[in-house]
This record gives C-alpha cells, structure tokens and sequence, in this order.
C-alpha cells in the first residue's frame, strides 16, 4: 500500500480545508520527511484523519457511535457544521479513495457519518454501505486495522513511550507495536516446561539412587527396577512432550521469518511500483505516440514504398527528358538535313508524327507523376492529423 494524498476538512485542531498531495512536490522527490510542530498544533491529527478515512477508527478514541461523537463534540472542529476525512491510496488492485464524512442537521444537531470507496482509475463509487467500507479496505489493503496501525501509522503517543523508556521496556513497546510478543511467551513457555522436565528428572534419579542404596534383598531390586522402568516411560513421554513444544516454537520461528520476509518483499514491490512510475513519468508520452501510430503502420509503409517510386519515377521523367531534348535536336537537326539532301516531306511528316508520339508519352508520364505527388501530399496530411488528434475519453 501507499498513501497517495490526504484530505480533510474541520478535523480537531485543523480548520477548514487541509490538502497533503504526496504526488506533489517536495513530497514527490523526498525520500524521508517529518510531521513536526508545537503541541496541539494537529499533528497527530493527520494520523487521526488516515485511520478515520479507512477504518471509521481513531487510535486515540473508542469506537466512534453517534452518541459518543455528539456527547464528546470529538472529532468535528469546534463551531463548524461539517467535517470529513479522506485518503487516496494505491494498491495491488488499483488506486481507491476512501472518504469519512459527518454533518450538523437543520435542526443543529449532528448526523449520521458517511462511508465510501471509489475507484479513482474507473471513476466509479463502489456499491457498499457504509459499514462495509473498512472490511473493504482491509481486503484491499490486505492489512487489519490493528496491523494498519502498527505497519503503518505508529500513535505519537506509543512512540514517545518507546523513545523515553528503558532497554526492557523499549523491548515490550516494540513487540507490542509489531505484534511478535507471542514468540517471547512461547520460548518463555518452552524454558518452563524444559526446565520443569529437568528437575522431575533429577528428582527421580535422586529417588533411584536412594532406593538401591537401601535394597535388602532381590525382591526390592526387581520391585525398584520395575518402578525403574516407570520412571523411564514416563520420562520417555516427558521428553516427547518436550520434543513436540520444540516443534511448535520452531515453527511460529519459521512464521515470523516468513512474515518478515514478505515484508521485505513488500517493500520490494513498492520500489518496483515507483519505477514504473518513473518510467511512466519519463517515457510515457513517447509510449503513447507510438500507440498512436499503431493503426496506421500499413499506410507509413505504403507511404514509403509511394516515396521510393516518385524517387524512381522522378528518374524515370529525367531521363525521358533528355531524351526528348536529344529527339527536339535530332528533329532540327534532320530537317536540316531534309532540306539540304531534298528528302521528300512525306518522310519529314512521319518522322514528326513519331516524334511528336514520344513526347507525348512523356507528357502522360509527367501528368502521373505530379497524380502520384498529389496523393502522396494528402495522405502525409491526412497522417499528421490523425497522430495529432487528441485521443477520445
């Protein structure tokens, strides 16, 4: 989870409207801040605001009933007719917005509180009551509210406890707040039980030894090897006893490893999502351009097939064209010639007439290659219009 932003309105000590924007800087770029200011100045109030959005819960108060909210005057702002709490957080499952809101009535007196949970990327409010909206949280959260507090917000108050105190209590304090006191009171058990094993042991050896010392005769050695043999099987069972405690400490061990490794990997995750947001951040616009530009890849490769042939073509015309200079010149040239060899018009004609034929080829050719540019010149537009095109919502 990360909390994206927190808003609220006429909460304790905090008037009005208040934004913290994490998407903003100097949070965006911070890698480690602090909330500080004089006592009463609303500090703790932002860690109020936080589990009051999710959980309809203040760490600092009891479960927060209509009653006890118009009896106490807590939470709303003193003189102010309306409050709410709100956090924007992300998720495996998507971006939410968790919002607690209350009123005063017509009639001054104050309202039922208000839940609800949207989907920020869909835009869509979820369709729950609003005693429903903190299980769902927790769902997407993944963490209880008990886990929520100790994971992620730690009370001001638990935290000057765990500063002030001594090496055993700071030692109590952080196994509350991280929920391992259970591991302490199972290898405290463990000691006990050990031990406990150890003295009925020696007091049964001691005991043993005591009776042999005393034997008088082979019927209280076989009387005392029997109890013995007592001893031994119940010290047999003892020992499993022992050995099955053991097991059990070792694997609440191997739980609380796992779960610490999957912390680890949890905040692996977070570092990866905020990659991808770096690389969304970087990248993203030349990402979506070339989106874009997917439906039209066949037409960009036609385009430049069109471009190779007018390049082809253009040659094509050239050479034609010196051609035709080299035909105008030979035509002179010959007429020339006609006229001083006296060559009948008749052939003069037809050597025009084919003459005249070859460029007017050439002017066909001419004629098709300015079509081919036309149409190369509005499918270029008609391209640069559709990537420029905002994309529709």
């Amino acid at each position: 989870m990360k909390i994206l932003k927190i808003e609220l309105k006429n909460i304790n000590a905090i008037r009005d409207t208040f934004v913290v924007d994490f998407e903003k800087e100097p949070f965006r770029s911070a890698g480690l801040f602090a909330i500080t200011g004089a006592t009463g100045s609303g500090k703790t109030t932002i860690l109020d605001v936080i589990s009051l959005a999710l959980f309809h819960r203040v760490p600092r108060l009891s479960k927060l009933s209509q009653d006890y909210l118009s009896s106490t005057g807590a939470v709303l702002t003193r003189n102010t007719k309306e409050a709410y709490a709100a956090v924007t957080y992300a998720c495996d499952k998507g971006v939410f917005r968790s919002v607690w809101s209350i009123h005063m009535t017509r009639n001054n007196t104050l309202g039922p509180y208000h839940m609800e949970i949207s989907s920020v990327e869909n835009d869509q409010i979820l369709p729950l009551k609003r005693s429903k909206v903190p299980e769902k949280n927790e769902e997407l959260i993944g963490l209880s509210y008990e886990q929520f507090l100790r994971a992620i917000v730690l009370a001001q108050g638990d935290f000057a406890k765990f500063l002030k105190s001594g090496k055993d209590r700071r030692n109590q304090l952080l196994e509350q707040i991280t929920g391992t006191e259970i591991y302490r009171e199972l290898g405290i058990l463990a000691y006990r039980n050990a031990k406990e094993v150890n003295e009925v042991i020696k007091k049964r050896e001691t005991v043993k030894e005591n009776h042999i010392s005393k034997l008088e005769s082979e019927e209280k050695v076989k009387e005392w090897s029997k109890e013995k043999e007592r001893f031994e099987q119940e010290t047999q069972q003892l020992s499993k006893a022992l050995s099955q405690l053991e097991n059990r400490l070792r694997i609440h061990n191997e739980l609380h490893d796992f779960q610490s490794r999957k912390k680890d990997k949890s905040t692996e995750l977070i570092k990866v999502q905020a990659g991808i947001t770096t690389f969304e951040n970087e990248h993203g616009e030349t990402l979506r351009s070339n989106e874009k530009l997917m439906p039209y890849r066949d037409d960009l490769y036609g385009y430049r097939r069109t471009a190779t042939e007018i390049k082809d073509v253009n040659e094509q015309l050239n050479r034609a064209k010196r051609t035709e200079t080299k035909l105008l010149e030979q035509q002179s040239q010959l007429f020339e010639t006609g006229k001083e060899i006296d060559i009948k018009s008749s052939d003069l004609k037809e050597l025009e007439s084919k003459t005249t034929e070859k460029l007017n080829a050439f002017k066909e050719a001419d004629k098709e290659l300015n079509r081919i540019r036309v149409d190369y010149a509005e499918k270029r537009k008609t391209l640069a219009e559709a990537v420029n095109k905002e994309p529709s919502e």
